[in-house]
């Protein structure tokens, strides 16, 4: 995706002072959430900077058209608002590629020349079935300028067109709630081990809700439920939309959904991946079908997605009853929550939407202080704090910060004796065993086999204890040792019985059959760890195979690539190593960064095993980024 960016100069009534950082939060998310390729467009002081400092912020290369030079621009279109959007600007241009137009005739030629480059650059960079969008800080205007021109080009190439007034003030956008499932869980139904929720959210619904001029707000149910009194059934019930993804038909989105058709006759917009099959209960409700596979949004799908949205959005504020209760039930009034007792205080909603905005902007810094100001507030309840906590942990773990997510997570996981919260308790394994310290391995495997007891032979928690064992298998390889026996043994039985337990899910499989492949020829092993690998392979690349039809998964399309790396391994073959090079190539084409992390991992734990460079080592240049 590219995205090219205008906006209004701050400083007017169009763009006050006191809105600037709510516009540079919103440019953010937008940004975090469409994560595109490139960002193009200008450098002046106002919605121009903003729109590069996030960029630089979200690690998005960026580019600025500029008419003069760097020095004349700055006088003209940066000086004449301070001295701190002087040194932002100064800052962006010395770490851009910055490209300089003459000056034409008249301010108003200058300009549409710096649009009209703008535009043909982005349309330039665009590869096969890559999206454009504009992105433009300002409300609709009738005469012509900068901005104006940047939106005209994006209606009339029939390109998305996304805005942002910066007029309006955090008080002026009203809520929306967004009730959906949260993070990466295993779907079975369509046999993927994890389906990346947050996508939908990040790429679709978040963008199409700013645009709407909405401050979107989501939770994490399965954290909150303890809260439902305080802060869930007030965001439910008061926000003046509340988006609803359908995609997992999971009990808690369902029953939030139940309650604000009970409560409010309009603002209730369902949506749902194309493949989902409707429930009788809402079946009867507009339910708005979107594409998507378990871990990719194209582009294309993305851009359809948002402007159905953007169509039904402009509808709210018409409150034409969407509510089935309301549509059936004659005379009822919406319902309005009264406000909580003073005794027992409420601040947990603006923490929440605080913890909302930081996990969107990828803010560590916000998210590690906001920790803190919830476990310093006198206003939360024991379990609003515990809470909203949690929530913080949660945004903490897919920006890599495994330390500080176990920080405020372990806490919690110690509080929660009887480990009736089993979500919680796998979270906080997850975080030990990506530390790779010794003791906070024994820690996770202590607490997996607490786990195991109590639930039984779920995949999920025996493919965590997999993996515990794997980092210490891990660790002696790189260090060019022989790994533990009984550490390998460990990790290659829970890998097996975690396929067992799902039989649907590549992930146990395949690092089984690699742990086996490996004992049996470079560590050891016997004849019968690769007959086993034989005997198992067939079986993970079948479940890989089928979890991607089209090939839309590229956790599967890994696997695949991976089975055939195995097979070649083992039995040799031009046309396997053919195959594994041509597969790991198509996924390496499309691969996310912590894609690209386990697919570099694993195939280093090869080589650092033994196995030939010659083979592995071309395979590893594939994920190699600068």
């Amino acid at each position: 995706m590219i995205l090219l960016y205008a906006g209004r100069r701050s400083g007017s009534a169009d763009f006050p002072d006191a809105n600037v950082e709510f516009v540079a939060e919103q440019i953010g998310q937008v940004l975090g959430g469409l994560r595109p390729r490139r960002i193009i467009g200008s450098a002046a002081a106002g919605a121009d900077l903003l729109a590069l400092r996030a960029a630089e912020e979200l690690d998005i290369p960026a580019a600025a058209v500029i008419v003069g030079d760097r020095d004349s621009f700055r006088e003209s279109s940066v000086a004449d608002k301070g001295p701190d959007w002087v040194r932002r600007y100064d800052h962006q241009v010395e770490r851009l590629e910055v490209e300089e137009l003459a000056l034409q005739d008249s301010a108003s030629e200058s300009y549409r020349s710096v649009t009209r480059r703008i535009a043909e650059r982005g349309e330039a960079l665009l590869k096969p079935n890559e999206a454009l969008v504009v992105l433009a800080v300002s409300a609709p205007r009738k005469e012509e300028d900068h901005t104006e021109d940047l939106a005209e080009h994006a209606v009339g190439k029939n390109r998305l067109l996304l805005r942002i007034d910066p007029a309006l003030s955090r008080a002026d956008r009203p809520k929306a709630f967004v009730a959906m499932p949260f993070g990466e869980k295993p779907y079975p139904d369509r046999n993927w081990r994890l389906f990346e929720a947050d996508l939908s959210y990040q790429r679709v619904m978040l963008p199409a809700l700013i645009d709407g001029g909405y401050r979107p707000i989501r939770a994490d149910t399965d954290a909150l439920l303890e809260i439902i009194d305080h802060t869930m059934l007030r965001e439910i019930n008061g926000a003046e939309v509340m988006l609803v993804d359908l995609a997992m038909l999971n009990a808690n989105v369902m029953w939030e959904l139940g309650l604000r058709h009970a409560w409010r006759r309009s603002g209730t917009v369902l949506l749902a991946p194309e493949w989902v099959k409707h429930p009788f209960d809402v079946r009867r409700v507009p339910i708005l079908p979107y594409r998507r596979s378990a871990r990719r949004i194209r582009d294309a799908d993305a851009v359809a997605a948002i402007s159905m949205l953007q169509e039904v959005l402009r509808d709210v504020p018409e409150k034409r009853v969407d509510s089935p209760v309301f549509a059936n039930v004659n005379a009822l009034a919406d319902v309005v929550l009264p406000d909580p007792p003073e005794t027992e205080g409420d601040g947990a909603g603006d923490f929440l939407e605080q913890c909302t905005v930081a996990g969107d902007l990828g803010d560590v810094d916000e998210l590690l202080d906001l920790a803190e100001r919830i476990r310093e507030s006198g206003e939360l309840t024991a379990v609003a704090r515990s809470a909203l906590l949690e929530q913080v942990g949660l945004r903490l773990i897919p920006l890599a910060r495994y330390e500080e997510a176990r920080g405020i997570l372990g806490p919690l996981a110690a509080a929660d004796s009887t480990l009736a919260r089993r979500r919680l308790q796998e979270q906080y394994a997850h975080v030990l065993i990506r530390s790779g310290a010794e003791d906070r391995l024994d820690e996770a495997e202590v607490l997996l086999k607490a786990l195991r007891e109590r639930y039984g032979r779920a995949g999920e928690t025996l493919g965590l204890l997999g993996s515990a064992a794997k980092a210490r298998v891990e660790a002696a390889a790189k260090a060019g040792e022989a790994p533990p026996a009984v550490a390998l043994d460990r990790a290659i039985r829970a890998y097996r019985r975690g396929l067992e337990a799902d039989p649907g899910d590549y992930y146990p499989g395949i690092n089984a059959v690699a742990l086996l492949r490996l004992r049996g020829q470079r560590w050891g092993g016997t004849e019968k760890d690769l007959a086993e690998a034989r005997e198992l392979l067939p079986v993970v690349r079948f479940v890989a195979a089928r979890s991607q039809p089209g090939g839309g998964d590229v956790w599967a399309l890994l696997t695949v690539a991976e089975c055939a790396l195995h097979a070649y391994l083992l039995d040799g073959g031009d046309a396997k190593l053919e195959e594994t090079t041509e597969t790991y190539t198509k996924a390496a084409g499309d691969v996310e960064p912590q894609q690209l992390s386990s697919a570099s991992r694993q195939l280093k734990l090869m080589r650092d095993a033994g196995d030939p460079p010659e083979v592995i080592d071309p395979l590893l240049e594939l994920f190699e980024r600068d």
